[in-house]
Formats: structure tokens, sequence, C-alpha cells
């Protein structure tokens, strides 16, 4: 570059390419031409050659005009198109290079955000429908009579929940021996793994799917990892 002149060197990023432009033209012997056919220039000038010398004694720059060859090489690696510089005419003074994207790359990732919009739209179906069986699930707990508003009808509601989100039923059962046990308490998953004579990690697991049926909710204030279950019913009056 030549740095009487105020112009900037520019990146622009599109969808299908990446271009660079310099608003200078190659310093002689290099040309447009030889910078599209080439890939190494032996025979070249600098316009200071003392910053040249400072750039590489910095290690700031592997070696003196490699950069050409290696992009061409390791866009040939990649099975990319070939480097295009311009411009094509010998008055324009500028000089631009665009690196156009992989064209097998390029139709794999519009099927991969084609895939993408549509599992949205299909786990949109399900959460639309998950959430009418909770409206269903919640409108037959609110006929249930004031006298099974007891324990055994709060864990109805949990279960109803639970299964809802796909927990077997030996799980659920496990789920209950803790709710009796706790549901009046805060617990941790140590206190789930006691319960149940269990490894944490399948502590950790139960205590997952009670989270995912939003049965249980956190305990503020009182540090990381305490819970309690959520008094469904009370929130349904």
């Amino acid at each position: 570059k030549e740095y009487d002149k105020r112009q900037y060197i520019g990146i622009y990023v599109y969808a299908d390419h990446i271009s660079f432009i310099n608003h200078n033209r190659p310093v002689p012997p290099v040309t447009i031409e030889a910078m599209n056919t080439d890939k190494e220039f032996r025979e070249r000038n600098y316009l200071n050659p003392e910053l040249k010398e400072m750039f590489f004694a910095l290690d700031l720059i592997e070696s003196y005009g490699s950069g050409i060859r290696r992009a061409k090489n390791a866009m040939e690696a990649n099975h990319s198109p070939a480097l295009l510089f311009e411009p094509s005419n010998e008055t324009d003074d500028y000089t631009m290079v665009t690196a156009y994207i992989n064209e097998e790359f390029a139709r794999i990732h519009e099927e991969e955000k084609t895939d993408t919009v549509v599992e949205v739209q299909e786990n949109n179906k399900k959460i639309a429908g998950t959430s009418q069986k909770l409206a269903d699930k919640g409108q037959k707990l609110a006929d249930v009579d004031e006298e099974k508003t007891s324990k055994g009808a709060m864990f109805y509601y949990y279960q109803e929940k639970l299964e809802v989100f796909g927990v077997n039923e030996k799980r659920i059962k496990m789920i209950k021996t803790i709710y009796d046990i706790e549901r009046s308490k805060d617990f941790r998953r140590a206190d789930i793994a006691d319960i149940l004579e269990c490894s944490i990690a399948k502590a950790t697991y139960i205590m997952s799917d009670m989270k995912k049926a939003e049965i249980i909710e956190k305990v503020v204030g009182k540090g990381n990892g305490w819970y309690r279950f959520i008094d469904c019913l009370e929130e349904k009056k």
C-alpha cells in the first residue's frame, strides 16, 4: 500500500464469497494477471523494504511473498474455486481478490438450514401437543372433588404430568417414594440417592425427570442444588 493514499483496505463478507480490496495495484514486476496464474513471485519490489524486514524480524510475517501461495494451496486443499484477482483492466487503481465458497459445502449448508427449519416446526408441534395434553390433564384435576385434594390427589397430578413427558411406571414409583418422604421438605440429589439407595448419577436422572415435568422448583436462598415439590393443586385454585 502507498501510505500517502487515504483509502481503506476493505474486507467484505457475503453469503457465498469474501472479497479483499486494496486501493493500489501490485508493485511491478508483479501484475494482476500473474497473481491469477502464478503462485510464487521470486522477482518483486517493495515500497518499504525496511518495514518488511522489521515485520519479518518480529515474526509477524512468515516469509516474503508466501501469502498468495499459501492462500491458493488452502483453497485447492478445500476443493474451493480458485481465487479471483481483479481488475481485469490496466487502468483501475486497486487490487481485489475474491474467495468463493466451496459449492459442496454451500449445498450441505442449505440442506442443513432446511432440515433445521423442519425440525423446529416439528418440535413446535410436539410442544403444542404436550401443552394441550397438560391443559387437558389440568382440567381433569380441576374436576376432582375437594376430599381428594390430599396427598394422594397431589401425587395423582404429579403422575399425570410425568406420564405426559414419557416417564415410565417404574421411575414414577421411585418419585412417589421420594414424595412420600420429602413432600414438605427441601431436598438434594444426595437425599434422593439415600432414599432410593442408588447412585448420585441415577438420582440426577430422576431429578431431571421431575424438573422436566415441572413438579419441583429450586429453593431460593439456600444455596445450589436444593429443590422442593411444587404445590400444584394450590396453583390451580
